[in-house]
């Protein structure tokens, strides 16, 4: 049975909770989607599209895994793949992509495991074929370097969080001489189900404060209704009665206390921070494309809350909102993408320019009742 099918029930009433004789206006913040495009084959035609599309939802940027482990076995293919990616999304007026250096392969983390310094040697070798590769493109000079994926995610980040502040000299030596300005980010999981993979999100902050600190800049990955589950349960016991599939979706995808909370942490370092992954599948389980479009609303409301709290507070704001993804992809979960794997609209896809037009407060609070959608 699909989300749809159940009763609707009456929205939870999140205008209310937000203060619209205050909308913060955000001139600066930024907005960027995910694309794996590169990884495999693409068709370039195809991706023109996509990339005029996304900024023809005024869409700032892209942010493109330079994959480790493809680099390894493809080698020059995957670099002119690359290459072509970063040429087709500058001619659509996109800014230069964020550059992920992420996913060591199997066979190097067994040499990493073995012998530090030859895992050190490689990835340097790895960074500067990248470099080779950007200048190679042409065009807008990359301005941002992220440095593996999801700190405190054993599943994507193998190396020991003491060996990161080595990654990162290498990288800066590496990139000095392509973009002196050139800021590194590292990431992290904010979700209750990181713990499974790896370590809580405020847990490792504690204990690698003063290795993050070494990054640029700091990128949160959110999930709300995937990877993670605020509090229902403990509602549920309170209310004493059992939510429809709808009502926990709906409380899922609101709360973004965890969130805030890792944000308030890491903006009283006085660290630039971003959130870098944020989206929602539009598979049948949470709704299919309504239950999506359903999330970016949502979230966009809570966001924006809590930017306008942040605000009130002296509390530093991020810079960038990133959009998890572009286009469907081959994924264990999938159809994350804003389009379709066809590069074809969804729901979601008009409206992601008044959604930033929102959060960054050009949307007029007069009309924001009107615009969001109900599931």
């Amino acid at each position: 049975m699909r989300i749809e099918d159940f009763p609707t029930i009456k929205p939870a009433n999140i205008e209310k909770e937000i203060d619209y004789e205050k909308q913060e206006d955000l001139p600066d913040f930024k907005f960027e989607a995910t694309t794996h495009a590169a990884r495999k084959y693409f068709n370039p035609e195809e991706f023109r599209k996509e990339c005029e599309t996304m900024k023809g939802q005024e869409m700032d940027s892209l942010r493109m895994d330079f994959d480790m482990n493809i680099w390894e076995k493809d080698g020059e293919a995957f670099a002119a793949r690359y290459t072509e990616a970063k040429q087709i999304m500058e001619k659509a007026g996109l800014e230069a992509p964020t550059i992920v250096l992420s996913n060591p392969s199997v066979e190097s983390i067994k040499v990493y495991k073995k012998n530090k310094e030859d895992f050190f040697n490689q990835f340097r070798k790895y960074a500067e074929e990248t470099k080779a590769m950007l200048k190679q493109a042409g065009g807008k000079k990359v301005e941002r370097v992220q440095i593996l994926n999801e700190l405190n995610n054993k599943v994507y980040t193998k190396i020991n969080s003491e060996d990161l502040p080595e990654l990162l000299k290498i990288v800066r030596e590496v990139f000095a001489d392509y973009n002196p300005d050139m800021k590194f980010l590292g990431t992290l999981n904010v979700n209750n189900l990181a713990s499974a993979v790896g370590t809580d999100s405020k847990k490792y902050i504690s204990e690698w404060e003063d290795v993050l600190k070494n990054f640029d800049i700091i990128g949160l990955d959110y999930y709300p209704g995937t990877w993670h589950f605020p509090g229902v349960l403990k509602k549920i016991l309170r209310e004493k009665h059992l939510p429809t599939p709808k009502q926990f979706f709906k409380e899922w995808v609101k709360n973004i206390a965890l969130l805030k909370e890792v944000s308030e942490k890491i903006a009283g370092w006085g660290k630039d921070y971003e959130m870098d992954e944020v989206g929602m599948s539009s598979r049948g389980l949470w709704g299919g494309e309504k239950g999506q479009r359903y999330f970016y609303d949502s979230f966009a409301r809570a966001l924006k809350q809590m930017f306008n709290d942040f605000s009130r507070r002296g509390i530093k704001l991020p810079n960038q909102l990133g959009f998890y993804q572009m286009t469907d992809e081959d994924e264990p979960i999938g159809k994350f993408g804003m389009m379709d794997e066809k590069g074809e609209n969804k729901m979601v896809t008009p409206r992601i320019n008044k959604l930033k037009d929102y959060i960054k407060g050009k949307q007029k609070p007069s009309n924001v009742k009107d615009f969001f959608k109900k599931l």
